[in-house]
């Protein structure tokens, strides 16, 4: 049957309110003339949120053949990722849709390859980093080398911990050690051995961060090296700035015991969690950061519900200085 203009645009029409863009439309539209049924596609969002994917239409987007595979397909594919070891499946599909579209026999395949390669856990690693599926094995072999001609002992177990590293070149890695030097890091090497995750942060975050804990010491006369404090807590990187702002403010109110602050108890507060610390230093005046840090650790194990503590937060004074430091990076849900 042969579909009128008007048709075809209210299908067109559809798919742009899911999000696709005029290229991808044009695209289907190359293999598919009359595009998709509206009721095909409500049919198929229908039958991916069934299945647990909380946003088909972000799958849609990224996968716009997905309408061409029966639930069949996908609920045998589903079923045989669940028995090679994959769990969370649905974020993995999710961030990947493409993996609906490969063979077990490419699967296993690739599963199998890493395994020769040394990787302990290559199911681990493929749900991290769903593209793995794209890589070749030339490329793998070939980043795995050049890791090694850079002196690294062990690319293996940085690529395990950090699989996004196959999708890195040589020039952004050497230009990242390359940085890393001209900023003060004593050894970057070691330091992306121990967490190459490093890898992936730019260098606007890390100078952020180092600014930032230089106006810590300018502050408080903390007298710490930033870079030092950034080696020997990486977590940093990873630290939202608003929280490491909480974090400066209560340090500011003890700041009579601010001598005690070194690399090891700000490792403490970083893995500490917020809101628990939040309350803890409103529980008495004038504590030690160690004191703070135990209190913390009590009302965490007393109060498990982040909704709890926060609701508690939200009724501190309004003039309370921390607790106005702490809504602006984290905005209370009653506000």
């Amino acid at each position: 049957m042969t579909l009128n203009a008007q048709e075809i645009q209210k299908r067109r029409d559809y798919l742009l309110s899911l999000g696709l863009s005029q290229k991808i439309i044009e695209n289907i539209e190359k293999n598919r003339p009359a595009l998709y049924p509206i009721e095909s596609i409500k049919n198929t969002i229908q039958g991916l949120k069934e299945r647990g994917f909380t946003n088909p239409e972000k799958m849609i987007t990224s996968l716009p053949t997905i309408f061409n595979y029966s639930f069949e397909n996908i609920d045998g594919k589903i079923q045989g990722l669940k028995e090679r070891g994959f769990t969370n499946l649905e974020k993995m599909i999710t961030s990947s849709p493409a993996v609906l579209s490969l063979s077990f026999e490419n699967i296993d395949g690739k599963i199998q390859g890493l395994k020769e390669r040394g990787f302990t856990n290559p199911e681990k690693m493929i749900t991290s980093l769903p593209t793995i599926f794209n890589y070749s094995f030339e490329n793998i072999d070939g980043k795995i080398q050049g890791l090694k001609e850079r002196g690294f002992t062990n690319p293996e177990k940085m690529i395990t911990s950090f699989p996004a590293m196959l999708g890195l070149s040589f020039d952004n890695m050497d230009g990242k050690i390359q940085g890393l030097k001209e900023r003060g890091f004593n050894n970057p090497e070691k330091m992306i051995t121990s967490f190459p995750a490093v890898l992936g942060y730019s260098f606007e975050n890390i100078d952020g961060k180092i600014k930032m804990l230089e106006k810590l010491n300018n502050l408080y006369k903390l007298d710490l090296i930033p870079t030092e404090v950034i080696e020997k807590n990486k977590s940093i990187l990873s630290s939202k700035i608003d929280k490491l702002w909480v974090l400066a403010r209560i340090i500011k109110e003890n700041v009579g015991t601010a001598g005690e602050i070194d690399n090891k108890l700000i490792s403490k507060l970083l893995f500490a969690n917020l809101e628990s610390i939040v309350l803890a230093s409103r529980t008495k005046e004038n504590q030690t950061i160690n004191e703070l840090i135990a209190e913390a650790k009590k009302i965490k194990k007393e109060m498990t519900s982040k909704e709890e503590k926060r609701e508690l937060i939200s009724n501190l004074p309004e003039d309370d200085l921390l607790k106005k430091r702490f809504e602006r990076g984290y905005p209370l849900k009653n506000k």
